[in-house]
């Protein structure tokens, strides 16, 4: 781990809860975005118990905001499955970096049941 300006490059982040609830309905959803603009990699972990399969994709912006937010070329959507719990990792690195990242949720069948919880750590 290389020393930079005080940091060491390469340090991770605690992980942090962006997304822990139940998902409204069909449709999109998106989670609170993180601010990547010190981060080398970032990771989205996702778990979920939902009773209905989902899709995750990446997004990010150039502002904390959801308008023009982009979803991130090259990151095909994954699929989630239902009824079991499942892990997921999704690792941003510097290829795709934006600086406000997320994920977006895409809900074909409304859940009736279940949590979809996303974590994420940052690599500095």
């Amino acid at each position: 781990m290389a020393i930079t300006g005080g940091v060491a490059r390469g340090a991770v982040t605690r992980p942090a809860v962006i997304l822990y609830s139940a998902i409204p309905g069909l449709g999109t959803t998106n989670t609170t975005r993180v601010d990547g603009r010190g981060s080398q990699r970032l990771l989205f972990h996702i778990v979920s118990s939902l009773d209905q399969a989902i899709t995750v994709q990446a997004f990010g912006n150039f502002t904390d905001s959801v308008t023009n937010l982009a979803l991130i070329a090259n990151l095909e959507p994954i699929p989630i499955g239902s009824v079991t719990t499942q892990v997921l990792t999704l690792g941003i690195s510097d290829v795709y970096w934006h600086p406000y990242l997320g994920v977006q949720i895409v809900a074909a069948v409304a859940p009736t049941a279940g949590l979809l919880t996303i974590t994420y750590v940052e690599q500095q």
